[in-house]
């Protein structure tokens, strides 16, 4: 999907919110993710949901209702899930999660595998472990 600010390639077929973008089939795709926008504001963790202009649709990661009632979130659409609405400038913080879904091929690089078992290259090895070691408390960040 093109983002607006980027000429249209010429393949390009459909829209998809408003954008340029090209309809794939899934078996040619080398590889599937989704993207998740997260950011902080008052401090606490939200996932973007939506952004119109500089407001944001805001989505907590937390559950505590007393928590999600001091911080005046109303409850969206699903039992325990709070959210908000915030200025683009409000938020302290703004990170993507990327959470891949499916590979067709190997990545390019170096595709042999490590001890792990993780296949790709140094640095995708390198990340793997140091969210292995994150997930079980191994490694303190500071």
């Amino acid at each position: 999907m093109a983002d607006g600010h980027e000429p249209v390639p010429d393949d390009f077929d459909t829209e998809v919110d408003g954008l340029p973008a090209k309809a794939v089939e899934h078996d040619r795709l080398p590889c599937l993710f989704h993207l998740t926008t997260h950011c902080v504001l008052a401090g606490e963790e939200f996932a973007v949901d939506a952004h119109d202009g500089d407001r944001l649709r805001l989505r907590w990661t937390g559950t505590d209702p007393a928590t999600a009632a001091r911080l005046g979130l109303e409850l969206l659409g699903d039992p325990g899930s709070f959210g908000t609405e915030a200025g683009v400038g409000e938020r302290t913080a703004l990170w993507q999660v990327r959470r891949d879904l499916h590979r067709v091929s190997p990545p390019s690089g170096d595709a042999t595998g490590d001890a792990t078992g993780v296949e790709g290259s140094a640095t995708q090895r390198l990340l793997h472990r140091i969210g292995h070691h994150l997930d079980t408390g191994a490694l303190a960040v500071c």
